[in-house]
Parts: structure tokens; C-alpha cells; sequence
């Protein structure tokens, strides 16, 4: 598992979504760019042996897909906005685990 990291965003929100709290944040472009690029390689790199999607078919990448090789800047990101929204919170916690990613 990764560390988190400290990320630069453009923006920050906390929308109220039925009884929880959902947190927005938008990546800045020296982020997103080079991860964009990072995890359509590894979409490709994936999907390579599939057959030719049919119309409006979709494939669905493994729910682990931020702590495959190559995706360790995906997860380090996602493992840092997550501690910043538990931390925004004031909660107390030792470890925590993201799921279906």
C-alpha cells in the first residue's frame, strides 16, 4: 500500500449528499495530465488480449485497479484526499482502506 501524498488541487468542495458528506476535489493539470496519461497506458496494456467491445458495451477493471503495478501515484492520491477529508473531520483513526476503485 502506498503513502499518501499532499496533492495540489484546483478546488476543493464538501457537497452534503443525502445523510453524508461527499468530498469533490479537482486534481490541477500538473497532476492530472501525467496521470491521465499513465492510466490509459495501463487501460490499453489491459485491455489488449479483450475482444472489440460491441456498441455500447464497457469492460470493468479489477476494484483494486490504484494498487496494481503502475498505478502507485493513483493510489498515493486517492490515500491522500481521503486522509484529508478524515482529517477535515477531526476523525481518529490508525489506518484506513479504499474500496472499489
Amino acid at each position: 500500500m502506498s503513502e499518501p501524498i499532499n496533492v495540489r488541487m484546483s478546488s476543493k468542495e464538501v457537497l452534503p449528499l443525502f445523510p453524508t458528506l461527499l468530498w469533490k476535489s479537482q486534481l490541477s493539470p500538473e497532476t492530472y495530465e501525467p496521470l491521465n496519461r499513465r492510466i490509459m497506458a495501463k487501460m490499453d496494456e489491459l485491455t489488449a488480449s479483450e475482444p472489440p467491445l460491441k456498441p455500447r458495451g464497457m469492460w470493468q477493471t479489477d476494484q483494486r485497479f490504484n494498487e496494481i503495478e503502475g498505478m502507485e501515484d493513483l493510489d498515493r492520491i486517492m490515500r491522500g484526499t481521503a486522509k484529508a477529508s478524515l482529517d477535515s473531520l477531526k476523525v481518529r483513526y490508525d489506518d484506513f482502506a479504499i474500496t472499489g476503485c
